[in-house]
């Protein structure tokens, strides 16, 4: 999404697997994609769709984030989730000039 003054990038990241190495690269990878949104100038909001992980969002350097406890292949309960949490970022998206 681009506006007049500002980028902003939304990668989305979904995990089916548990535990272990996995969760470590899922980690990396989302820690990874808004290292690079923010070192090219664009402002991210990472999506998270993941139904057991243990990272902790509190850590990701981005200011607006989702996730969506669920497993990625479940559309029927991702969709509505999803729904609601783009439109309690509706005024974070009007910023966007």
């Amino acid at each position: 999404l681009i506006g007049n003054n500002q980028k902003i990038l939304m990668p989305v990241k979904t995990r089916e697997t548990m535990g272990g190495g996995h969760a470590l690269l899922f980690t990396r990878d989302i820690h990874k994609a808004i290292a690079v949104a923010k070192d090219n100038g664009f402002s991210c909001i990472p999506v998270v769709i993941a139904e057991s992980w243990g990272g902790n969002l509190d850590e990701l350097n981005c200011e607006n984030y989702i996730y969506i406890q669920e497993n990625p292949n479940q559309l029927d309960k991702i969709n509505p989730k999803l729904e609601a949490e783009l439109e309690a970022l509706v005024s974070t998206f009007a910023e966007i000039e």
